[in-house]
């Protein structure tokens, strides 16, 4: 993997609240998306196994009616938060998940019994902003790791010179032909002052979506052993207060199979 984003690292991964997202003008951007999210904790005496047969239906009932949605199921791999078990994370475009939330309720009713069985899940919507690389979300490479890093915009520092430092990052990470892929998120509805775990909520969220382990050891090692720390450390001193970065594994239950436009 070419790079692994390590522009983007380097730079420092400028990302802007939910109010810069919204006027984010001056840059090719892709549309907002729809995330919705189920936090989800296992019911007393179940097991991470006992979710197999709940999964193993919705697959059949996903592949049925050809949802065209990403949906997948992230776990802790770096995190010592007392956490959910698991997430459910469905992105798409706003009407079709709506639709496909249409045909869950008519056609889902034993897979929903399935799941109630061996989980309890909350839900909230967030709105998703493709960042790099420019394309359409179906056509992304299915990767298996993510890094979540939830922020504050500081004081003082305006949407204009956040929004220039951003478009730059993936200017440079297409100039350079990175690989991985770059969204951020921001909360819409279901979300309260705090967050899932008890914490404030944070405005915003950049996700950094890797192959593989490997990948991220490298993006790491580059950030800590090869220079490209110091864009960080200018972002997270100059411009943003984040919580820290969280990584998962991420488990595919569904990918799309045509354009989402």
């Amino acid at each position: 993997m070419k790079g692994h984003l390590s522009l983007i690292v380097a730079i420092g991964l400028v990302v802007g609240s939910a109010n810069t997202i919204a006027d984010e003008h001056s840059a090719p951007t892709q549309p907002d998306v729809a995330l919705s999210a189920y936090f989800c904790t296992l019911n007393d005496g179940r097991s991470m196994q006992d979710l197999d047969k709940a999964v193993a239906a919705y697959r059949a009932l996903s592949s049925a009616n050809n949802w065209n949605t990403w949906a997948l199921m992230l776990t802790p791999r770096f995190s010592l938060l007392d956490e959910p078990d698991f997430y459910w994370l469905n992105f798409g475009t706003f009407d079709y998940l709506a639709e496909v939330g249409r045909e869950y309720a008519e056609q889902g009713q034993a897979v929903q019994k399935a799941f109630d069985k061996v989980v309890t899940c909350k839900q909230a919507l967030y709105g998703s902003r493709l960042k790099y690389p420019l394309q359409d979300e179906s056509t992304l490479a299915a990767n298996t790791l993510v890094q979540v890093e939830w922020c504050d915009r500081k004081d003082g520092v305006s949407m204009d010179n956040m929004l220039a430092r951003h478009s730059a990052n993936a200017e440079a990470a297409a100039k350079n032909g990175e690989n991985g892929v770059w969204n951020i998120i921001w909360p819409i509805a279901g979300v309260g002052p705090l967050n899932v775990l008890g914490m404030k909520q944070r405005d915003f969220a950049h996700m950094l979506w890797l192959p593989d382990m490997a990948a991220y050891m490298n993006l790491i090692d580059r950030e800590l052993n090869g220079g490209d720390g110091y864009g960080r450390r200018n972002y997270m001193e100059s411009y943003a207060d984040c919580d820290g970065r969280f990584v998962y594994d991420v488990t595919i239950q569904n990918q799309p199979n045509r354009d989402w436009r």
